[in-house]
């Protein structure tokens, strides 16, 4: 029962951990794009 718990637990640490990842990658990546765009613009 225990070790249940603890798995379901770590499942769902992994689970935040991906989210977090998902997110700045996202984030990094419209950060990137804006910086393309206006290097774009002073070319």
């Amino acid at each position: 029962m225990e070790y249940d718990d603890w798995d379901s637990g770590k499942n769902k640490l992994i689970r935040e951990k991906n989210i977090r990842r998902d997110l700045s990658w996202k984030r990094l990546k419209r950060l990137f794009g804006l910086i393309l765009k206006t290097r774009m613009l002073r070319l």
